[in-house]
């Protein structure tokens, strides 16, 4: 299995989500033959697109200029590690009540028209049909109830971008709350997630 293993966390120490998401690695790769293409969009953030990005990514392939690959070229790398991995499993951190800046970065260098997704006369189709997302995804506050969920940007708005490009099949391990409702709840938090966590991998090795 080609697992592309995603972290966008700003803390490389004492980050639930990147504690998380290498739990499920070791687990999984210990269930299974696993071929990991890491990225830690912390180190190594991708680029805000720009003018001539937006320009580029609508011209046909055939009349691209040595300038317009060289724009194009860390978006066609990342793209290129979404195809090639059946699986994505993405820690990700709730910052502000939505997602870090950085995979926000990322998407806006994958969402790309004729590579991850077409449009014509019918409409949108995504292109990365077949592949599943895991996204452990970290929140300091419990935002469960009929007035928090309201806050909760991460959930629906991933669901909806990774579902535009074709990946349907998203799963979320939701670890909450993890700082402001005391150590008892944190704890119950993190068991909660462990156990969704092994529960996913044998799900996973199973069907594979």
């Amino acid at each position: 299995m080609k697992v592309l293993h995603i972290d966008c966390s700003l803390r490389t120490k004492g980050s639930f989500s990147r504690e998380l998401s290498a739990s499920f690695m070791r687990q999984l790769e210990s269930k299974t033959v696993v071929t990991i293409d890491r990225l830690d969009l912390a180190a190594d953030t991708p680029g805000h697109i720009t003018q001539q990005y937006t320009e580029a990514m609508y011209i046909s392939p055939e009349l691209y200029t040595g300038e317009i690959k060289r724009e194009l070229a860390m978006s066609d790398d990342l793209v290129d590690r979404l195809i090639a991995s059946e699986l994505y499993v993405i820690g990700i951190p709730m910052y502000n009540f939505s997602i870090p800046s950085v995979f926000k970065a990322f998407i806006d260098n994958i969402v790309r028209p004729g590579r991850t997704f077409l449009a014509d006369e019918n409409g949108f189709k995504g292109l990365l049909v077949g592949k599943m997302a895991v996204i452990i995804n970290s929140r300091g506050g419990d935002y469960r109830d009929e007035t928090t969920v309201k806050l909760d940007f991460v959930e629906p708005y991933l669901r909806m971008i990774f579902g535009f490009i074709g990946v349907t099949n998203v799963k979320f391990i939701t670890i909450q709350p993890t700082l402001f409702y005391g150590e008892e709840a944190k704890q119950h938090a993190l068991l909660h997630a462990n156990n969704e966590i092994l529960q996913t991998v044998e799900h996973l090795t199973v069907e594979n």
